[in-house]
């Protein structure tokens, strides 16, 4: 699915022109680029491509970081109700 190199107009300046795609996604499932920078980076369309290029990949669908918030998030609502 993710054949394409990041692109040259990267709005991350520090992000390595020959970077592949696989290591973006890797990036992002540490927690170390934003959604928005990886969609951009990788030319995905959109969180639905992203999920499923980071399922091809093996990697965690979010960010562990993510994972921990929304389960705080959850518990803390679910003992609201």
């Amino acid at each position: 699915m993710l054949k394409r190199k990041v692109n040259s107009g990267s709005p991350n300046p520090s992000a390595d022109r020959n970077e592949k795609p696989v290591d973006v996604l890797a990036a992002y499932s540490r927690g170390l680029l934003s959604r928005r920078e990886t969609l951009q980076q990788t030319g995905l369309r959109d969180s639905a491509d992203l999920l499923v290029a980071l399922g091809d990949a093996g990697l965690p669908l979010l960010p562990s970081g993510d994972i921990d918030s929304q389960a705080a998030t959850f518990a803390r609502l679910w003992n609201m109700g």
